[in-house]
């Protein structure tokens, strides 16, 4: 089924399919309409024409936009290809101002594609439908030469590297003229989809164990410290606990729990800054678990005692066998995470009449080892 009178819902029906991997896959709770126009963008092929000369041209243009409509590539680019995404509603431009991408290019025998997407202000219908805000995306390589986006005059822009060096490059998206930071205020807010030979893999360093309770919870927190998700036993205010290396040693450990969970933390990667990726990704955690009472966390982006507690049980099977949350948050009593690998060795807990104890078990229950 095709032609022009499909054409639309073929492309609608395209984009509810994007919405739904970016929400079930890419675990992005609420992608922009900017980013929900630029994938299709960003993955569609180019149309060639059936008569010499052809009719259309290199895209860009009045025939075929951007090309035709591509899901599988837009998703699921052939290898080595890999592609990666920026859409976060707290990344917004002023006029003068950017934002800077890190992008490492491990293999350069495919192109590298930069698209950027933006929902611009409605403008005045006496101007002939020009832009009310401008960004420009400008690609810089490992060596310093810069690309800049064609065309200048469109809120969709798009760099493409045919032959890219192999290094880190930036992509740089400034806020050319935003007409609206003078009249209501209000900034640009952006999507960015980047593709080509990339390496998103995080190179850890070895497993740091959880994550304390006793630092992340002080009742004495240090300047600018950010509330928590609830109390420490009945002394203290769940607090972040901030202060020199402490702050990004704590930083980097939650880091890597959420990366490996599967969590978005952004492009660049564990690199102990609780930036807007951090904490959109710490929010996404709590939205999905709950605490050891079965109660689902707050969502306010703060790590206090109940998600830093989740986390370290959801780290169970990956990271170590056996975590036990922390008495001061549970009045005393044994609360336990195992594996099934740990518990089939047994697992130890001092009697007490007056405690309840609880196990919390990850993987299959298994059988009794064979002692014949």
């Amino acid at each position: 089924m095709g032609g022009t009178s499909m054409a639309t819902p073929i492309t609608t029906g395209t984009v509810a399919l994007i919405r739904q991997y970016l929400q079930e896959v890419r675990r992005h709770a609420n992608p922009s309409g900017a980013l929900l126009k630029a994938i299709p963008i960003h993955g569609a092929t180019p149309i060639t024409g059936q008569y010499t000369p052809p009719e259309v041209g290199a895209v860009p243009d009045n025939n075929q936009g951007w090309g035709r409509v591509n899901l599988r590539s837009s998703l699921f680019p052939d290898d080595p290809v890999e592609w990666g995404f920026e859409d976060n509603p707290a990344d917004t431009l002023g006029t003068g101002e950017h934002k800077d991408f890190a992008f490492r290019v491990a293999d350069n025998t495919v192109p590298l594609r930069a698209t950027l997407v933006w929902t611009d202000h409605p403008s005045d219908p006496t101007t002939g439908g020009r832009l009310v805000n401008t960004l420009r995306l400008l690609v810089t390589d490992p060596g310093g030469t810069t690309v800049q986006s064609e065309p200048s005059d469109n809120n969709v822009q798009q760099v493409v590297v045919n032959s890219p060096q192999t290094g880190t490059y930036t992509v740089q998206v400034t806020g050319i003229n935003v007409a609206t930071q003078t009249t209501t205020g209000d900034k640009q807010d952006f999507a960015l989809v980047v593709s080509g030979g990339l390496d998103f893999s995080r190179v850890y360093p070895a497993n740091p164990g959880p994550l304390p309770a006793s630092k992340l919870c002080n009742k004495n927190p240090p300047y600018n410290p950010i509330q928590g998700d609830g109390p420490l036993g009945n002394q203290y205010r769940g607090r972040m606990f901030y202060r020199g290396d402490d702050k990004e040693e704590l930083v980097t450990t939650l880091q890597m729990m959420l990366d490996t969970l599967g969590y978005d933390i952004g492009t660049a990667g564990v690199d102990g800054k609780f930036g807007d990726d951090t904490e959109k990704a710490v929010r996404q955690f709590q939205e999905e678990n709950k605490d050891w009472e079965g109660n689902k966390l707050k969502v306010d982006g703060l790590v206090g005692p109940r998600t830093s507690d989740a986390l370290n049980r959801a780290m169970v099977g990956r990271w170590y066998d056996h975590y036990q949350t922390p008495k001061e948050l549970v009045e005393g009593k044994p609360y336990h995470t195992v594996t099934s690998e740990f518990l089939i060795n047994g697992l130890s807990i001092e009697p007490d009449t007056t405690q309840e104890a609880k196990v919390f078990l990850i993987g299959e229950i298994p059988e009794s080892p064979d002692k014949s």
